[in-house]
C-alpha cells in the first residue's frame, strides 16, 4: 500500500527559537520543545529532555505531536522515529509528520520501513543547491509499505529494540575500554 493511502503526512512547523528574554505579558506565548533530526538517536523518542525550544505564538493544538506519530526527516541522512511521549512537543519543519489512519500497521514498523529504504538508497532523492539530499512529501507519500502480519510487525520491532539495546552495550563497553586504558597510562 502506499503510505498516503494508510496515512495523514504533513511537515513539520517552521519555527522561531526561543528567545532569553521573553517577558512580554501581553501576549499568548509559549515555550515549546521542538525535535529536530540531531535528537533522532533512536526509534522511540519519549521525553523532552535535551530538546531546543521554539517560541510559539497562539500555540494551537494542530502544531503538537500526538503520540505513535513518526516522524521522518526529509533531507540530509533520512532518519526515522516514533514519538511516544505524552508531553506537548512540535516536530521541526525538517520532518515529515507521518499519523497512522490504518490500524494494521504498528508505527514503530513503519519507522523501521522508512529508515531501512533510506539505507539502501530506495527513495527518490533529490540535490538541491547546497548538495543536500532531499525527499519531496509527494514522494515520501508515493512510498509502497509492505503489509505483513501484526505479529512479524511486532517480531521486526522487538529484534530492532534489541538491536539498539546491544550497539548501546556495545558503545559502553568501548566507553570503560578507554577509560581502563587511560587510567592504566596514568599510573605508569
Amino acid at each position: 500500500m502506499k503510505l498516503i493511502d494508510i496515512s495523514e503526512i504533513k511537515i513539520g512547523y517552521n519555527y522561531k527559537r526561543a528567545s532569553t528574554a521573553q517577558n512580554n505579558k501581553n501576549m499568548q506565548n509559549s515555550v515549546v520543545p521542538v525535535i529536530q533530526p540531531r535528537n533522532v538517536q533512536s526509534l522511540c523518542l519519549t521525553n523532552t529532555q535535551n530538546l531546543e525550544k521554539a517560541f510559539l505564538t497562539d500555540a494551537k493544538n494542530k502544531y503538537f505531536l500526538s503520540t505513535n506519530e513518526i516522524l521522518f526527516s526529509n533531507k540530509g541522512d533520512f532518519k526515522s522515529c516514533v514519538w511516544i511521549g505524552n508531553e506537548k512537543v512540535i516536530a521541526s519543519n525538517a520532518f515529515y509528520r507521518i499519523k497512522l489512519t490504518n490500524n494494521r500497521y504498528l508505527p514503530a514498523y513503519m519507522a523501521i520501513y522508512l529508515n531501512f529504504l533510506a539505507e539502501k538508497s530506495q527513495l527518490n532523492v533529490r540535490q538541491n543547491t547546497e548538495r543536500i539530499s532531499t525527499v519531496t512529501i509527494s514522494d515520501v507519500e508515493q512510498i509502497n509499505i509492505p503489509l505483513i502480519s501484526f505479529e512479524k510487525q511486532q517480531q521486526i520491532v522487538d529484534l530492532f529494540l534489541l538491536y539498539e539495546k546491544e550497539m548501546d552495550i556495545m558503545e559502553k563497553i568501548k566507553q570503560n575500554h578507554k577509560k581502563l586504558i587511560n587510567s592504566i597510562l596514568i599510573k605508569s
